[in-house]
C-alpha cells in the first residue's frame, strides 16, 4: 500500500507502553471520521514515569461517535502495575477501567506473567501474546 491510501476498515488501535499517551490524546479529540472505524483500542502496558497516562475527559463525546461493538482493552503486566517506584500506573488503570466502564464502554482487562519475576523482557513480551479479540486463540498467559 502506499501513503495516502483509504485506511482499512475497521480499525484496531494499538498503544504500547508510553504510546498509551498517543492513544489517549486521539481519544480527547474524538473526531468521528476515525473513531466510527475503529472497533477497539488496546493499551500494551501502558505507563509513563509521571501520572497522566489516562485519559479522563473527553470519553462521553467518544462514546457517542463509536461504532456500537467498540471495544477498550488494558493488557497489562507487574513490570507496570506492581513499580513499587510508580504506585500511580495501577491506580491510573483503575480508574480509566471504572470510568469507561461507567459511560457504557466495553472494557476487557488482561495480566500477563503474573507470578513470574518482574523485568524488562516480561515489558517487552506483552507485545508478543496481547489478546486481540475474545477469539484470539494465539495469545499467551
Amino acid at each position: 500500500k502506499e501513503l495516502g491510501e483509504e485506511l482499512p476498515s475497521p480499525l484496531l488501535l494499538l498503544g504500547f507502553s508510553k504510546g498509551g499517551a498517543v492513544l489517549n490524546a486521539l481519544m480527547r479529540e474524538a473526531k468521528a471520521t476515525l473513531w466510527s472505524r475503529v472497533q477497539a483500542v488496546h493499551f500494551i502496558d501502558t505507563g509513563l514515569n509521571v501520572p497522566g497516562v489516562f485519559v479522563v475527559q473527553g470519553l462521553q463525546e467518544l462514546k457517542e461517535v463509536v461504532p456500537e461493538n467498540f471495544e477498550i482493552w488494558l493488557h497489562c503486566t507487574p513490570r507496570q502495575l506492581e513499580d513499587p517506584g510508580r504506585p500511580f500506573v495501577a491506580k491510573e488503570h483503575d480508574e480509566f477501567q471504572e470510568r469507561c466502564k461507567s459511560l457504557g464502554f466495553v472494557v476487557h482487562r488482561r495480566l500477563y506473567g503474573e507470578g513470574l519475576p518482574v523485568s524488562l523482557e516480561m515489558h517487552f513480551d506483552a507485545i508478543r501474546c496481547f489478546e486481540t479479540s475474545q477469539d484470539d486463540k494465539d495469545s499467551g498467559p
